[in-house]
């Protein structure tokens, strides 16, 4: 499974996720049992989009761009987020999930920062400082930010990026990289299950995919690549505008 493929099964999971969100709350969806099992599938969706953000943080030529872009996108779904998941105009005390993903790759770039530094006591250090910085970003998205999933999706985030570090090249000889893409995902997805609720252990159905993840990009296209960043805003716009907007009005 390339990248792409990758990509656009997170997104169509996560659609499946926001629409019994706003559906229930609509009273469109009347079934709470099948209102569940909606929201079972969509825990799969978030730890694929944690995974792809470390394997962006590998491979990308600016950092910076990169957490920028990040945070564009953050202040762009602050609206719709709030309109279509809130079922408000402006809501201070949640915020989208690409505030808790920014945060992560924070976490990401500190992690990698300290496995290229020259000598063992230089990168003990830099390692430490990354676990500091990660526990400061994780109370930031909790008890600051307000950010979806919270200190849970930082350190999720935090414990892919481990992924980062250099492997023994045996290791990628015995064809091992798999095996460890799925290890450090698990780890972070027991953290995130750890610091959320047991439901959210339906999440470990994400390994799969990530399992099949074969190191490729895909099919290269700028429309493509765009468009599945802004897939996030614009399906709850969308979703705001149609469902929630009508009842909430314009007050």
């Amino acid at each position: 499974m390339s990248a792409l493929w990758l990509k656009l099964t997170a997104l169509f999971i996560m659609l499946i996720d926001h629409s019994a969100v706003v559906l229930r709350w609509s009273r469109i969806i009347g079934s709470y049992r099948f209102y569940r099992v909606l929201r079972g599938i969509g825990r799969v969706a978030f730890p694929i989009f944690g995974f792809q953000l470390v394997q962006g943080a590998m491979h990308t030529k600016c950092k910076w761009k990169y957490l920028l872009r990040m945070l564009l996108l953050a202040v762009l779904s602050d609206f719709p987020f709030d309109l279509a998941l809130n079922f408000t105009w402006f809501d201070p005390n949640s915020q989208n999930v690409f505030w808790t993903l920014s945060l992560g790759l924070v976490s990401v770039f500190a992690i990698q920062y300290a496995s290229e530094l020259k000598t063992k006591v230089y990168r003990v250090l830099g390692f430490l400082g990354a676990v500091l910085l990660t526990l400061g970003l994780a109370w930031l998205a909790e008890d600051v930010l307000y950010t979806d999933y919270g200190n849970a999706g930082v350190y999720m985030i935090a414990a892919m990026g481990l992924l980062t570090l250099p492997l023994p090249r045996q290791w990628s000889r015995m064809g091992l990289d798999r095996l460890v893409n799925v290890a450090f995902s698990a780890l972070g997805i027991g953290l995130c299950v750890l610091y959320t609720n047991s439901f959210e252990a339906f999440a470990f159905f994400s390994l799969i995919p990530i399992a099949l993840y074969n190191g490729r990009k895909g099919y290269k296209s700028r429309i493509i690549q765009y468009g599945a960043y802004l897939f996030y805003p614009a399906h709850l716009l969308v979703l705001g505008i149609l469902i929630v907007l009508p009842r909430i009005g314009f007050r």
